[in-house]
């Protein structure tokens, strides 16, 4: 019985109770400061998430062709890129790398995705669910990435978008979609650069914003080149094509391939201002004759052009 009663003195003893009481407060408060640093903490992180994905989407500082100085830096930067076309339409991997090994000039290999009427060159995964039609060429993105990688060249795809033209919004968001989710394999796939042409007009730059937006989010580790003709850099619509576009192009690209070999030249001089504060890269009609392939390179080396390409 007397040590039952002790036991019990023990268990509610005077003294013991505060002490543990006090105990208890302590650990009650610090659980609450500590459930409030991890609120304050959540909070402050979760802003800084918000901020940065947001930021993320513009990937330069926005400059405003003819009105500044010069662009952003990461224009000037540019490596320099001579790409030579190879047509893979009916190819499979083994021909690919055959065309390639036999490329003499050129650090990148560059390739025809699509055209304007839905026609696809390379073959994807995705095309049997989306209104393109599926290619006859049996080499896909992947195979065509690998190759170039193993032969030390700069990968370079020819996309053309006809999205942004599309008048009703119904089907231009539907078609925005479908060209997105190609634009997303060949950046799975480990594409380089994606070249995309396809913005002619300044009439619609709100569609071709968004849909810079959306391409860039797709292609994390593949460059974005837009493609402007030449002549909408000689009227106003040059710069809300700009404006539009730079905060989310990691390179420009002026489409020459109209030009002849004799205009060539007085076609460099006119655009010399966007060509050297954006190191732009001039695009000009791939000859059949190394001869005139040759003479193209001369004329535009002779007016100081590093990055160019040879199109169809």
């Amino acid at each position: 019985m007397l040590r039952r009663r002790r036991r019990v003195q023990n268990r509610y003893n005077p003294g013991r109770g505060k002490k543990s009481g006090r105990f208890k407060l302590v650990v009650i408060l610090v659980a609450v400061v500590a459930v409030i640093c991890a609120v304050i903490t959540g909070l402050v992180l979760g802003n800084k998430a918000k901020k940065s994905n947001l930021e993320s989407y513009g990937r330069h500082n926005l400059t405003s062709y003819g009105g500044v100085d010069k662009p952003a830096e990461d224009y000037v930067a540019l490596r320099d890129i001579q790409a030579m076309y190879v047509d893979v339409i009916g190819m499979d991997k083994s021909d690919f790398r055959n065309s390639v090994s036999n490329l003499a000039d050129g650090n990148a290999v560059a390739f025809k995705v699509n055209d304007s009427e839905g026609n696809l060159f390379v073959s994807f995964e995705c095309a049997e669910k989306i209104s393109f039609q599926p290619s006859n060429s049996n080499i896909t993105p992947s195979e065509i990435s690998d190759v170039a990688s193993d032969e030390g060249k700069v990968s370079v795809a020819y996309f053309y978008s006809a999205a942004t033209l599309e008048e009703n919004s119904s089907v231009r968001a539907l078609k925005i979609g479908e060209e997105i989710a190609l634009v997303t394999e060949l950046a799975n796939s480990g594409i380089d650069e994606l070249l995309l042409f396809g913005i002619k007009s300044a009439d619609n730059m709100e569609y071709v914003n968004a849909y810079l937006c959306l391409a860039e989010a797709a292609c994390n580790r593949t460059n974005i080149c837009v493609v402007l003709e030449a002549e909408a850099l000689k009227n106003a619509d040059a710069v809300k094509i700009i404006s539009a576009t730079e905060g989310y192009a990691d390179a420009y690209a002026l489409d020459f391939s109209g030009v002849s070999n004799a205009e060539l030249g007085k076609m460099i001089e006119q655009c010399a201002y966007f060509i050297t504060n954006y190191n732009a890269r001039i695009l000009v009609l791939d000859a059949a004759e190394e001869e005139i392939k040759t003479e193209i390179t001369a004329i535009l080396e002779s007016y100081g052009v590093k990055s160019y390409e040879f199109i169809k």
